[in-house]
Parts: structure tokens; sequence; C-alpha cells
């Protein structure tokens, strides 16, 4: 029988008085603060009968009974089965991929479903399967009779490797005789956990096997290709393999196959190159091309490398990404200078930038600090546009709220995040002290509904209260909720600003920061948006505050001019609800422009002025007024008499 599961855990078993072990622990979690366990189980052996099984902690206490059900009388090698806190679950803690290769053969059940499990009156679950410190209340399962099948303190690899609070457990080999020995066991942090920890290439090999499911061997290129500026010397390109034979090395060629560039000419003589990955290895291999940096003033260029003949190993065969293409950017033309709105452009709407991988400069204002420890993490913004300018390894050089600077680096795009890369020091260059642009004004609607546009700009929410979270403890870092009415967003806030280190303030409150994104995998890019507070004075008290409009309108609106006809002067009222550039013009009834009356940005809001025709010297007749705000249009007819 097939048995559907989810998360991650493991756990030894037998459903025999011989003490023949069908069942193994994986992985298993204390859980943070001693609360939130859970346990996974594999199944070694086909046709596993679990019924009367029991769990029982280092105090002889029984925790869980699997209840004679038929769900448990017939069990297949290879399944697996997580049970996990059923009154206290953490979301986190149960990863949703960690056994995704599983298929059919995993299940994940909280321990609290009375029709498969029992507890004891005397401890049962939740009251504290794991305890708080790491020599006490270990697993142990015992046959319906009591016979003890396996015991942390007698087969366990000792206390050394115990969870302890926050802590997961994984038991990661390939046998169960090497369960006993600690070099197989490791631990985490429960909220880290994933499939490596107790699942590494053997275990995954090993519960393959059991199922008798034969995996391949497939090797492929880490990625289908990149841009390198002309000047970067030798490159490296890997070349990952999956499911790895433990006796036979694995080979595979890499040939050139195409492209625009010229063999020994743009790059170094390449012929075609055996790779060998040793038995047993996971680890990438490489190869290495060269390429000519000249003095021609060219466009980009492009060499093709294709994987072939790959053989040894698990019946080795090709993967998914088999070509590799490497562009070379001529270092000979100009970099563009580009309006952080345009390197952002994402015009094909899939949510990554166009210029992706381009080599570009960039200028803009410094608006928050590097509250990073080991690299270069800025945001600056250039009119209504901003961006993440990154450097790895190093925080040099150190800049200022407010500094102008211009950048030279590649767009780049991480967990949502589009950001500029630079490598060199003499790639950033100070331009002196800009203005630090005023926050534009939002409501979380507003915001939600396109938040890439706001991605990298300081942003201000009106009169916003916490619905969810807690505020962070002098050095951590805490994820909260705000919200406008039903409207919720997330608030990042990071253990090295100073707000942590204050205590949290009333709600509701006027809250300014930096629009950003953390997608929830690799994968996703449209997930993830947050506000990044920069210092807690980003917390104002929620009052008007005057020149601002606090009450954000929801749609854009002309108003009637009053009074008319008139002469010569009427008032002109309208309101807007996003920032952006406003235009107000006056045009005669055959539709020609007489004048501009406004063209500026303005914030979300109401707006009213006074007009006086004889200032313009207008004569009497029919007009029309227009008001242009983002892609929106409104038109009032009006009467001038005299």
């Amino acid at each position: 029988m097939k048995v559907k599961i989810y998360s991650m855990l493991f756990f030894i078993f037998s459903a025999s008085i011989l003490f023949s072990q069908r069942v193994v622990v994986n992985e298993f979690s204390q859980g943070p603060s001693g609360s939130k366990e859970w346990l996974e189980l594999l199944v070694i052996n086909s046709n596993v009968n679990l019924s009367g099984i029991k769990i029982k902690d280092g105090n002889s206490t029984y925790r869980l009974i699997f209840k004679n059900n038929a769900l448990w009388a017939n069990i297949s090698a290879g399944s697996i089965i997580v049970v996990f806190n059923g009154g206290d679950k953490d979301s986190a803690n149960l990863p949703p991929n960690d056994y995704s290769f599983l298929g059919d053969y995993k299940v994940v059940i909280p321990h609290n479903d009375t029709s498969l499990f029992s507890t004891s009156s005397t401890g049962g679950w939740p009251s504290g399967w794991f305890a708080n410190t790491t020599n006490t209340d270990n697993p142990a399962i015992v046959n319906p009779d009591d016979s003890v099948i396996w015991d942390w303190n007698t087969h366990g690899p000792g206390t050394s490797i115990r969870p302890g609070a926050n802590q997961v457990s994984g038991y990661g080999s390939n046998s169960v005789a090497g369960m006993t020995n600690s070099a197989n066991w490791i631990r985490g942090a429960a909220f880290t956990a994933t499939a490596g920890l107790g699942n590494n290439p053997d275990n995954v090999a090993w519960i393959n096997s059991l199922r008798g499911v034969v995996l391949n061997t497939t090797v492929q290129f880490t990625q289908a290709g990149y841009f390198y500026s002309e000047n970067a010397g030798v490159i490296t390109i890997n070349v990952s393999i999956s499911n790895p034979s433990s006796t036979n090395a694995t080979t595979v060629e890499v040939a050139l196959t195409g492209g625009t560039a010229t063999n020994g000419v743009d790059y170094s003589n390449f012929t075609t190159q055996t790779l060998t990955f040793p038995a047993g290895s996971s680890a990438n291999q490489s190869f290495t091309v060269n390429i000519i940096d000249d003095s021609e003033i060219e466009s980009d260029e492009t060499i093709i490398f294709t994987l072939q003949n790959p053989s040894g190993g698990t019946n080795a065969t090709l993967g998914t990404i088999t070509t590799f293409t490497l562009t070379i950017q001529d270092n000979d033309t100009p970099i563009p200078l580009l309006p952080v709105s345009v390197a952002r452009e994402d015009l094909n709407g899939d949510w990554i930038p166009d210029r992706l991988g381009q080599m570009i400069k960039l200028r803009g204002v410094v608006i928050g600090p590097n509250y990073q420890t080991s690299n270069f993490s800025y945001y600056i913004q250039d009119g209504n546009a901003g961006i993440s300018v990154f450097r790895s390894g190093s925080t040099l050089p150190i800049l200022n709220l407010g500094d102008s600077i211009e950048v030279k680096g590649m767009i780049e795009h991480y967990r949502g995040l589009t950001e500029i890369t630079f490598s060199n020091t003499s790639d950033l260059i100070p331009l002196g002290t800009g203005a630090i642009p005023e926050p534009q004004i939002l409501s979380i609607s507003s915001y939600k509904s396109n938040p890439e546009m706001y991605e990298g700009v300081l942003l201000k929410f009106t009169n916003v209260i916490k619905v969810g979270g807690t505020w962070p403890t002098a050095g951590q870092s805490a994820t909260i909720q705000i919200a406008q009415g039903t409207d919720t967003l997330d608030l990042r806030i990071d253990s090295d600003t100073d707000i942590d280190d204050n205590a949290e303030p009333t709600w509701p409150r006027n809250t300014k920061g930096i629009g950003s994104q953390f997608t929830s995998s690799v994968s996703a890019v449209n997930d993830g948006y947050q506000l990044l507070p920069r210092y807690y004075s980003d917390f104002e008290p929620a009052t008007s505050i005057e020149g601002e409009n606090i009450n954000i309108p929801n749609s854009m609106k002309l108003f009637n001019i009053f009074p008319n006809p008139f002469n010569p002067i009427t008032k002109i009222r309208y309101q807007i609800p996003e920032h952006g550039q406003v235009r107000l013009k006056i045009f005669n009834v055959l539709g020609k422009e007489i004048l501009e009356l406004e063209n500026t940005y303005k914030k979300p809001g109401t707006y009213e002025l006074e007009f006086n025709a004889d200032k313009y010297g207008l004569t009497s007749g029919v007009y029309l007024l227009q008001l242009t705000n983002r892609n929106s249009i409104a038109t009032k007819k009006f009467i001038l008499m005299k």
C-alpha cells in the first residue's frame, strides 16, 4: 500500500517481537522551545503493520500509540510517515518540498488524529515529547507487548547529536547498521531543515532502492548561459551531476557547437574536452575558456558549448540543460548611462528585468544605510525609481545618506529583487551630496497593485496598525504585518538597525521605509514584497502633517469649475490617487492647445488653484480644461464672459 506523506523527519520502528527493524528514524525535531515537535518515519520493509506500535520518551512515558487502523496494516517499503504536533503546528518546521521526490510514498498526519493515534493519559503529546534539554526525554519505540525495538540511549549516536531547542537531528546513511555511527547523524536548526539534513544523496538513493526505483545518473550545465565582459579573462563553466553511482565514474564530453565568436580570435582555441565525475561524488566538474580582449568595437558575440556522449554512472544520460551560451560583451563600446527606471524595465511582463546580465551605469541618491556586515548593500533613488546596489564580500566604499553616486555594474535579479552589482571600488564614483527624495505617500492597496514600480523607492504609509508578528527584542530581526483597513503588508525589521533596540511604538503610526522584495523561493518572482524601515524615527505619530495629503483619494477626478461662467477669476479643483506627473491644459473648442497651467510631479491628494483668465490674455469664449495623470484623462468645459 502506498501512503501519502509530506515533510521532513524519520523514526525507527518494528512490527515484530523478533526485533527486526522494519522502520527507522531518519529525522526528528524537538522544535522551538520544546514545542512544535515532529517525527519522520521511513519504512524499510514491505508489508509492515504498525498497529499497536508505541512511541515513548526516555522517562518511559508513552507519547503516541498507533491505533488498529487499515491505514497501518500494509505499508510499502520506501514510504515516509511524518507525524507533527497537531496542537502546536509550525509550518516553518515542515518544509513542503523536503521529500517531493517520493511522490505517492509520503504522508503527513497530526498527532491528534484520533482515528489513527491515541495518547497516554499520563503525558501524551503535546505535553512534552522532547524536553528542552539534550539529555532527557529521548525517543524509544516498543512493540505492543512493550518489548523495546529501538531506544536512543541504546542504539543512538550519543548525546552530542540530540536535538536541543529549535533543533532537528537527521539520519543520513545508506544502511540501518550505519545509524549507530554519530558521523551519519547531523544536527541543525529546525527552521532551516531541508532535504540535505537526514536525506543526503546516499540516503535518497537508499530510499529509492527500497521502493524499487533505479535513478539514472544525469549530467547537465548548472545554467543555460551568462553574459561576460570581454575583459573577463578565464571563465569557469560548471557541469552538475545527479544520482551518481557509488561504484562507477561518469564521463561526459563538452564540445564547441556554434556561436558568432571566432575560435582562436575572440577566445583561446577550444577543442572537445572530457569531464569525469568520480564514483560516489556529487561535486560539480568544470572546464574553462579564455576570452581574448581586443580593441575592436563590435557587437555582442556568443560561444555555444554542448554536452554529448555521457557514459558510466548508472545508465548515464543528459539532463535538461545540455547547451551553454556564453555571451561576450564588448568592453570597447562605452557602457550606457541609463535612468534607473529604464534599467528596471520589464516590457515583456515576466517579472524579470529585460536587461538582466547587461553592464550599465546608473546614478542616484543614497536613501538608506548599509546594514550588512560583510557585503555592500545600499538603495539609491533616481527621480521616482529606485534600485538595490550590491557588492559581495566587501562593505566598501562606505556611503552616507544623501550621497550622490554613479555606479557601473551588471543588472542582476535575486529572490525577486532587481539590483545592480559591481566588483571593484573604482566602479563607484562619488558625485557629491544630493537631495534625499521625499517619501512617496501611498495606500497599501495602491502599493500592492503594482509593487514592482515602488521597489527601491522611499515610501510612506499613513495611519497603519500592526496586525501580526512580534516586535523584535534587542539584537533580533523580525517580520511583522501592518495594515490599513483590510490591506496588509509585511514590514521587515533588521537587527542591525536601531529599531530593535527600542520599545514597540503605539499604533497607529505613519511608517516610512524602502520598498523591497524577498521571494518565498529562488524560483518565485512575484511574491515576498515588503517594506524596510531604516530607523526607529521612520515610525512617526499618526497625525496630520501640514502640507501633506493624508486622505488619499481612490480615483482621479476633475471637479466642476466654479463659478462657471466667470469673469475673469474662477477656481479649479482636482484629485489624484497616486504619485505621478500632473498636466493641466486649456484648449479652444477646435482642440488647439492654448496654454498649460501645470506640468509637475505631485503626490496623491486633492488640489485647488485659482485661475485668472486676464493673466493669460484669454478672450471671451468656450474653452476645454484637460487634466492628465498617468494614463487617466478628464475634461471639463468652461465659459469666459467679459
